[in-house]
């Protein structure tokens, strides 16, 4: 969404922007990578050969390195696979939920499929070698656990399957080619674990420790034929690592985590590291490491949230991997984390001014804070390391801005210094917030779950409640001003509402929507224009502030985002459902939202669009899924210094200036006059004059004595007409 600060500046800019148009630009490509949710990430133990596989909806990709994570190659899977195993840097085999298996003899490049003999799920796979290898799975279908053997490197594969009170095998694994192990869990939702000392031909089921059995079993690893570790996961008990020295004839827990899902790899018998999350609010990622065997643990967070595929721990590195095509390492065994590659959901951009500006991905609900700043314009985009990351951005200036991190607890970070320092605020509730909408440096409003709206006076440092006469899911809020705003909404049948306050919020009073649909996002140009967007493509307009909104031309998908430069010139994103493959789109308008035409399509499946921003007045960045950013020339065909409204006109000289400027302005004809100057909040600076002015030039200066350098926007009010012109102050 586009918040104050920029409504500010396309309101000022409304006349300069009236001729660009809807079919006079097209949309470059900015940057885009694969978005995939990753199941799994394997190393050989050089810590160079390094694999993941991901999938996105129709797309399935094998990323590949040769050097440590330092670079990553994309090579097409023949299907998803959800498990890895590599014998050496060419050979490798992955298995998936339909019962394939796939291997690859040039390190991924090319996969065949082999013939594993069923159609139940397989869930992992190893090797002790490049030809002896087991695969396991089974998942919920009333059968026994499902292990498969092959001797010749999956040229043929023997079903080793046993028992019938198995209810899914999760893990395997195999110190030679006589002893294994599998866990996950019984017919009755316990934990199991079987071993078999005779490669396989007989298993043997394994005693757990009783505070365990309510769960299952996730993952096991072995350091030799003796020693090894398992973990569980379970939201009904403590999470836990278990441990043995025995060959599992005996397993004890070694260290309670308390977190509901766990991943392990264990290096040696004294290296181990653990993967564990909590999925329930608050939402927590955490890698235990152990250098003397488990006899001590500690934790370090990583910057994601949500389930984490990995760990693979090689010598001091461990890397993780996860959905966004997340994928970090440690160099320091889990002490620090570093990116080695990811590919974002961007969910917000948002530019300072004409040379700075952010693109962030961020929040509880399962992405993490990741976000890059470009400094030059947005040729360059660099991670800012600097920043929390956040769902929204939002600056008012070069110095004041603030990300939302959306979720329960929602988390509110504010800068005053430009992004160089951030510090933390809470909303003082557990609703689920959503957005926010600043309009001064002080006053601001968040809004989300159970008709949530809560205000601020001291810049989001506290807030407190307001009455919005709903108890639906608040999705957007507006204000124009520290006093006029919108708030929209809904969610379930029929209950799509407007509502309207004058004064800060003290009183909300209800609007009537054109259809009942759930409202997702509104745009407001001024206290008259304002367009909101709904559930079925459905998009609603108003010219007297909400007293009456009208329906406009519709597009075929959900509506994700709006923005308007003026009363006729706009544009919005579409996606398709993601049964329907995600795809986004992106509609312009030259009149009104009266008709949308189809502007840009997104070439990959899941590529929705949900960002758009203006950097200045000539160019619309938008960004979205796929680390997708776009950019757009929205002023194509306007002359420099062309007047944009025929019969007046405002120049000024010099421009860039120093301690004072002259600023022309020409009539024609003459009447009611004023111009006036404005910063980048849209706080009005001076009135350089008011009243009657007859036909002709007129010249006013400009002293920059009470002014600090930056950008401004000179404003002339004639009769009816609005022109707007930038300049700059410099130091």
């Amino acid at each position: 969404m586009i918040f104050t600060r920029q409504r500010t500046i396309l309101l000022l800019l409304l006349p300069l922007l009236l001729a660009a148009t809807a079919a006079n630009a097209q949309w470059e490509l900015v940057e885009r990578s694969a978005s995939l949710n990753i199941s799994d990430i394997f190393f050989l133990e050089d810590g160079l050969h390094g694999w993941t596989a991901g999938t996105a909806s129709t797309m399935r990709i094998l990323f590949k390195t040769l050097d440590g994570g330092e670079s990553w190659d994309e090579f097409d899977l023949p299907g998803p696979v959800s498990s890895l195993y590599f014998a050496s840097p060419d050979s490798g085999w992955g298995v998936n939920s339909y019962g394939k298996i796939y291997r690859t003899l040039n390190g991924g490049e090319t996969w065949t499929q082999q013939t594993s003999g069923t159609t139940r799920e397989l869930s992992d796979i190893t090797f002790i070698n490049h030809l002896e290898g087991w695969a396991c799975g089974g998942w919920g279908d009333g059968n026994s656990y499902l292990v498969l053997h092959t001797t010749n490197g999956g040229d043929t594969w023997e079903d080793q399957s046993f028992g019938h009170t198995g209810y899914s095998c999760n893990t395997i694994h195999f110190t030679d080619s006589l002893h294994g192990w599998v866990g996950g869990y019984s017919s009755t939702l316990y934990a199991q674990v079987h071993a078999t000392d005779d490669g396989g031909v007989t298993w043997t089921e394994q005693t757990l420790p009783t505070e365990v059995l309510d769960s299952g079993i996730d993952d096991i690893d072995f350091a030799d034929s003796l020693e090894g570790w398992a973990v569980i996961s379970s939201i009904y008990v403590p999470g836990c690592i278990l441990h043995t020295t025995d060959g599992g004839d005996s397993w004890s827990i070694q260290y309670t985590t308390d977190l509901h899902y766990h991943t392990l790899d264990v290096r040696d018998a004294d290296h181990v590291a653990v993967v564990g999350v909590a999925i329930l609010s608050p939402s927590t990622t955490r890698v235990y490491t152990t250098s003397n065997g488990g006899d001590t643990w500690s934790y370090s967070t990583p910057p994601v949230h949500d389930y984490i595929s990995g760990p693979q721990y090689v010598g001091n590195s461990i890397w993780i991997a996860k959905d966004e095509s997340m994928i970090l390492r440690s160099p320091d065994n889990g002490v620090t984390w570093e990116w080695q590659h990811r590919a974002p959901y961007w969910r917000t951009i948002d530019w300072i001014d004409e040379f700075t500006g952010r693109v962030g991905s961020g929040s509880s609900a399962g992405t993490d804070s990741y976000g890059i700043i470009s400094t030059d314009g947005g040729t360059a985009w660099v991670h800012d390391s600097l920043a929390p990351g956040g769902t929204q951005y939002l600056f008012l200036d070069s110095d004041i801005g603030w990300m939302l991190w959306e979720g329960v607890p929602a988390t509110l970070w504010r800068t005053i210094d430009g992004g160089d320092n951030w510090t933390q605020h809470g909303f003082g509730i557990s609703s689920w917030i959503g957005a926010i909408s600043f309009a001064t440096a002080d006053s601001g409003w968040a809004c989300g779950s159970g008709g949530t709206m809560r205000t601020t006076v001291n810049g989001g440092i506290s807030w407190t409640p307001q009455n919005l006469q709903t108890s639906m899911y608040v999705a957007d809020v507006q204000f124009i001003d520290s006093k006029e705003g919108w708030a929209v909404g809904g969610y379930g049948g029929g209950n799509g509402f407007i509502r309207h306050t004058v004064d800060g919020g003290l009183t909300w009073l209800a609007q009537a929507p054109v259809t009942s649909a759930h409202i997702q996002h509104l745009f407001f140009l001024d206290d008259q224009y304002g367009w909101a967007i709904g559930l079925g493509g459905t998009v609603q307009r108003t010219t007297d502030g909400g007293d009456n909104w009208v329906a406009t031309a519709g597009i075929p998908y959900h509506p994700d985002a709006i923005i308007m430069i003026s009363p006729t010139v706009g544009w919005l994103t579409g996606s398709q459902d993601y049964e329907n493959g995600g795809r986004g789109f992106i509609y312009g308008t030259d009149n009104g939202g009266m008709s949308w035409d189809l502007e840009w399509t997104a070439s990959w499946p899941q590529q929705g669009i949900s960002d758009f921003a203006l950097q200045g007045d000539s160019i619309l960045w938008a960004c979205g899924f796929h680390s997708t950013i776009l950019k757009r020339d929205i002023t194509t065909g306007i002359e420099e210094g062309t007047p944009a409204i025929p019969g007046s006109m405002i120049s000024i000289t010099p421009n860039p200036f120093r301690g004072s400027a002259t600023v022309s302005v020409g009539l024609n004809p003459g009447g009611p006059v004023r111009l006036d100057v404005f910063d980048l909040s849209g706080r009005l600076v001076v009135t350089l004059t008011e009243g009657y002015a007859v036909s002709g030039q007129h010249d006013f200066v400009l002293d920059a004595e009470s002014l600090l350098p930056g950008v401004y926007l000179l404003q002339l009010n004639a009769g009816d007409r609005v022109t707007t012109r930038r300049c700059i102050l410099l130091r």
